[in-house]
């Protein structure tokens, strides 16, 4: 956990340089580690998940052009690609023990967000930050979740509904969903979600699972039907 931690205090160093470099407006804040830091999300997150606001996607490679600039006064550039949906960069800094992956999607851009402060009870900044409407998230992490069957998406799934958002009423999807997690193995349990939350945390789910979020999605499945 102590590792987590560190990693935490290196994501909120980043987003506070990204921010007092001016390049931080530039973007809209998402997935997990927004969830994290924003809406105190209960496992760790170890990326940052970037989309462009709709007038800084004009400039997108120029903007990216500009944080390496600016990151390689600081960091060491550990990875820099322009992929076919994504700009990737990855970073360290000796004052960390783990590399930090930073990922900007090219593809989607968000008219609407909300202003949020991204922080963290291992960190002694806060920073503003422009989030991706936590509305919108369940969408997303389901999109996500289908797309690479990672049990920490059902997390966050779960995690969303318990924050009173809705599935969606789209019987495809929620089946989908459903038979993706369970298909989920112990592995996904006691090694990836294990190593991403505390103890008790750990101990609820190995031994109840995805319990709750099923009897929801067959409930829910129940009435569309």
């Amino acid at each position: 956990m102590q590792e987590l931690k560190l990693h935490e205090q290196f994501e909120i160093e980043v987003l506070d340089y990204l921010n007092s470099t001016r390049l931080l407006n530039n973007f809209v804040f998402g997935g997990g580690t927004m969830l994290r830091l924003c809406y105190e999300l209960n496992r760790y997150s170890v990326d940052l998940d970037f989309y462009f606001t709709e007038q800084s996607r004009e400039n997108a490679e120029g903007i990216f052009a500009k944080i390496i600039n600016e990151f390689e006064k600081k960091y060491v550039i550990t990875d820099n690609q322009e992929k076919f949906h994504t700009f990737l960069l990855e970073i360290r800094h000796n004052n960390y023990p783990n590399r930090l992956k930073i990922e900007i999607n090219k593809d989607r851009v968000y008219k609407n967000y909300k202003p949020m402060i991204a922080f963290s009870k291992h960190a002694d900044h806060q920073v503003m930050v422009k989030t991706i409407p936590i509305a919108e998230m369940m969408e997303n992490k389901i999109r996500t979740f289908l797309d690479r069957k990672e049990i920490r998406d059902v997390f966050d799934i779960e995690f969303l509904y318990r924050r009173g958002i809705n599935l969606p009423a789209d019987s495809k999807k929620l089946r989908q969903l459903q038979i993706g997690i369970q298909q989920l193995t112990s592995t996904d349990f006691k090694v990836k979600l294990g190593s991403i939350v505390s103890p008790e945390f750990r101990e609820y789910y190995n031994n109840s699972k995805f319990e709750f979020l099923e009897k929801v999605l067959e409930q829910q499945l129940s009435s569309i039907k």
